[in-house]
């Protein structure tokens, strides 16, 4: 594919030395050295975006080249190193200066930040974002950068500390409610309070799960929000007491329920059970585990319910008399010979 696509290109740049004034063979040219961008490694896209560099200097004023450059540096930043990443965005960035008005290319920009920033540290993310909190207000009206700043304050967050990600939040906050139609935006909020509520203490992530539970009463068609109030939730639990924690569960009981086919939701629950089962005492936790074992029956592809189911079952043995414990171990032999796998491993 990439060997036809440098033949095409090798054909049509000739054709091009021959009608230098010919749009639709220099538009051409540029769309088949983009597409080599999209197929070749690091050496042969960086020299395809050579090529379109070439090309745009001589045809400064062809938008749809101009286009295809920005998009080929996009695509060169995305298998590069940080380091390499960070200098073609720097060329993408004086680009998107000199063209402020192609939105396309503006667009480029914004997603090679992201690119950037998931390559970064903490540091590095922090700029990076900042970057495209300063593009999303020269572009209020590009939704691409929206959704680009939204990725970054996600990637920040997921790096940071409690209070670096609490301010991440938040400014993914008004940027939902800037962007309240846009469901990517919105789904990332719910990421970041999934994840905040996890950094948290236990009233922390109790306000965390609060703002998810209200996100998805605001968007109740959105899936993918109620699958992170299900992760809040399992982070909430992790924090809390049995009592409050048997309560927690129960909702996720009831999302599960809610949503029977979802391996997602099955997951949650199996977590949140698994943890209830560490902090009941052998009777109660028999119980647990025995909804954990049924929960592996109804979902037998599900390799994260298995496990903990398995880890519940280790639990188990471990608050059990003798009697008990061999029932139990004997359970985990006859697991272990149907899945050898989960066993020679280490599985948290």
């Amino acid at each position: 594919m990439a060997e036809d696509a440098m033949v095409t290109a090798a054909e049509l740049s000739e054709l091009a030395n021959q009608q230098p004034d010919n749009p639709e063979v220099i538009i051409g040219l540029a769309q088949q050295l983009f597409n080599l961008t999209c197929v070749q490694d690091e050496a042969g896209t960086k020299a395809a975006v050579a090529e379109l560099g070439k090309l745009a200097e001589q045809h400064p004023d062809y938008m749809d080249v101009i286009v295809r450059l920005a998009q080929g540096l996009f695509n060169l930043a995305c298998v590069q190193d940080g380091i390499g990443a960070r200098t073609t965005m720097v060329e993408l960035s004086k680009l998107a200066k000199q063209h402020s008005d192609y939105e396309e290319v503006v667009a480029a920009l914004a997603k090679g930040l992201v690119n950037l920033a998931n390559k970064q540290d903490e540091a590095g993310t922090k700029v990076t974002v900042k970057e495209l909190g300063k593009l999303a207000k020269e572009h209020p009206h590009n939704e691409v950068v929206a959704v680009s700043l939204a990725y970054g304050l996600v990637d920040l967050a997921n790096k940071q500390d409690e209070a670096g990600a609490i301010a991440a939040v938040e400014k993914l906050r008004k940027l939902a409610n800037r962007y309240s139609d846009n469901p990517t935006v919105i789904v990332s909020l719910a990421y970041g309070l999934a994840d905040l509520a996890n950094k948290q203490n236990e009233s922390g992530a109790i306000a965390a799960v609060e703002k998810l539970r209200k996100l998805v009463n605001q968007h109740p068609d959105n899936s993918e929000i109620v699958v992170e109030l299900a992760k809040g939730l399992v982070n909430l639990a992790n924090k809390q007491n049995e009592k409050d924690a048997k309560n927690t569960v129960a909702k996720l009981r009831k999302l599960a329920d809610q949503h029977p086919y979802s391996a997602e939701f099955a997951v949650a629950l199996a977590f949140g059970l698994f943890d209830l089962a560490y902090k009941q005492d052998e009777v109660s936790a028999e119980f647990t585990v025995a909804e954990l074992r049924e929960l592996a029956k109804q979902h037998p592809d599900n390799d994260e319910v298995l496990i903990r189911f398995i880890n519940g079952l280790v639990t188990l043995a471990n608050k059990q008399g003798e009697a008990g414990a061999e029932a139990t171990v004997a359970e985990l032999e006859e697991l272990a010979k149907q899945h050898p796998e989960f066993f020679n491993s280490n599985y948290n």
